[in-house]
């Protein structure tokens, strides 16, 4: 009789845990679909006023830094 005992408080134990991370898992998953959906939401007014600001000149000093720069070749011979 008293082995019924701890196996009825063992299981209630187990599930009032489950319940309790079941409870958890769910607060937290709903708190980061939220912050999804306030994440995807795009106030028209700030693009609109935006326009990118670009420096031609640096923009064109680093590509030619990249690709116009001399290449020392390997000496593979030795």
């Amino acid at each position: 009789m008293r082995s019924f005992r701890e196996i009825d408080r063992f299981y209630i134990i187990l599930a009032a845990a489950v319940v309790i991370v079941g409870g958890l898992v769910v607060y937290g998953v709903r708190g980061i679909f939220e912050t999804l959906n306030t994440a995807n939401r795009i106030d028209e007014e700030v693009i609109g006023d935006a326009d990118p600001r670009l420096n031609v000149g640096k923009l064109n000093e680093a590509h030619d830094a990249v690709f116009k720069r001399q290449l020392v070749p390997l000496d593979l011979k030795n």
